[in-house]
Order: structure tokens, then C-alpha cells, then sequence
């Protein structure tokens, strides 16, 4: 049944298994996101569907920290507090930065849905639609990987079974945030000045304003004023957070 349909998207239930579909025409705007998202929570709070499936092939939005706090908010939360949803899944979007933007959603999240992400709907909709089974055996394979230099630049290709992709996108999503929080560090550290540079060193180890003022022959006044530079210019609001940048020197 055809709950909803526009440009941006359409919404349908299918009702003997209690699974509410959406699938993303085109997405490119938060606009266009939010109101989506509203009509899908409307429609979880009058059917109360056990299952969803979101097919974001074509979705092209990269959701931003502040929009996937309101993705949060608006639909995850409540969906949690009505307690239907037995499955989630996921039919990967081409855009690779979207997809990582709706993998963080449920990364942060303290909902505690965990979502199952696939390349073909059908894929999508045979698991979602299998009753829950726990307690299955794990097997244990190993990816086939290929390396390959192409031009001047590597190639690096892995061949895994379907049923093993959720488990390695969800591995490359970790580390992706995890070298776009590397990035981000060393963005950020090259903002200090070469004096600011060598007195974060100074400070990491743990000497006084006074102290790093007789080593460099400048006022205490004058170093302080630098460490306040170095906290604002890094984020930062202690000593702790200020250690994680001792990796970059």
C-alpha cells in the first residue's frame, strides 16, 4: 500500500509482513530530508510496523552532525519509545560520504537499533523479512584481498560472501571516521604557530607556565597567553584532550 509518494520519495507498507518501505528518489536537501522523515514517523505512529527497510540508492545528502542530531531526535527516539521494530535495514547509497553520513547516525545513537546495510533491495527484503533468529552459529572466513597499481595510485579490491558485507561496511565506516578524526587533528595542529608548536610540547609534558618561561626567555605572561591560544585554536579544555594531539609531534 502506497502511504506516500513525491519527488523526494516514497513511502509504502507492506502489511503482511509489517514493514514499511521508503525509498529516496532524490535527496540533496536538508528541507527535503527533514520533511520525509516527519511523514515516515507520522506513518510508524499509525500502522506500528515490526520491520522498516530504507532503500537510499539514489540518496545523495551528506548529513551533516547537526542534522544527523535532529535525525536522532525526531525519528530515533521515538521509534525506540513505541517499541515495534524487531529490523532495520539499509540498501547502501551510491554516494559513498552519504552513506557514511547515515551509518553515524546510528553509530551515536542510543537508540540501540543495529541496522543491517545491503546493495540490493531484494537482499534487503529477504533478511528483513526472515523471522528473528538467535543464537545462529558464526562462521569464520577470510576476504580475499587483491592489491593493484593502477597509474600511479593502489588499487586495493576485497572479495567478500553477501551475507559478509554489512559486517566489512560497517568496519570501513570506523575507519573512515577514524582517519577523518586523524585529518581533522592534524588540520587543526597546523593552525599553531612554530613558537605555539614548541610550547605544546613544553605543556604535554608537563611544565609550568613559569617554568617554559625561563627555558624560552619570554614573560610568563607571554606563555600564557600562548596556551590560551593553543586550547582555543585545538578545542580543547584540558590537559587530557590537549594529549591527543602529542601523536602529531
Amino acid at each position: 500500500m502506497r502511504l506516500f509518494d513525491s519527488k523526494i520519495a516514497a513511502i509504502e507498507y507492506l502489511e503482511d509482513s509489517k514493514l514499511i518501505k521508503t525509498t529516496w528518489k532524490e535527496c540533496r536537501h536538508a528541507e527535503d530530508f527533514m520533511t520525509v522523515i516527519q511523514h515516515v514517523m507520522e506513518f510508524y505512529r499509525q500502522v506500528l510496523p515490526t520491520k522498516t527497510l530504507w532503500n537510499q540508492t539514489d540518496f545523495e545528502l551528506q548529513i551533516s552532525p547537526d542534522l544527523q542530531v535532529w535525525t536522532e531526535n525526531n525519528i530515533n527516539i521515538p521509534s525506540q519509545k513505541l517499541q515495534i521494530f524487531e529490523k532495520i535495514s539499509f540498501v547502501v547509497s551510491k554516494d559513498t560520504m552519504s552513506q557514511m553520513s547515515i551509518m553515524e547516525i546510528f553509530d551515536d545513537s542510543n537508540c540501540g537499533f543495529v541496522p543491517r546495510y545491503f546493495i540490493e533491495e531484494n537482499e534487503a527484503l529477504a533478511w528483513t523479512e526472515k523471522p528473528v533468529l538467535k543464537n545462529d552459529p558464526e562462521i569464520v572466513r577470510f576476504p580475499q584481498i587483491v592489491v593493484d597499481k593502477v597509474n600511479d595510485k593502489i588499487k586495493l579490491s576485497i572479495e567478500i560472501e553477501t551475507e559478509e558485507f554489512d559486517e566489512y561496511l560497517y568496519l570501513f565506516n570506523k575507519l573512515w571516521k577514524a582517519r577523518m578524526l586523524s585529518l581533522d587533528f592534524a588540520q587543526k595542529f597546523l593552525t599553531l604557530s612554530e613558537r605555539e608548536k614548541l610550547i605544546f610540547r613544553f605543556i604535554i609534558k608537563g611544565k609550568s607556565s613559569v617554568k617554559i618561561s625561563d627555558i624560552l626567555s619570554i614573560s610568563p605572561e607571554t606563555v600564557r597567553t600562548h596556551r590560551k591560544n593553543i586550547y582555543r585554536k585545538l578545542g580543547c579544555n584540558s590537559i587530557t584532550e590537549l594529549m591527543k594531539y602529542s601523536v602529531l609531534i
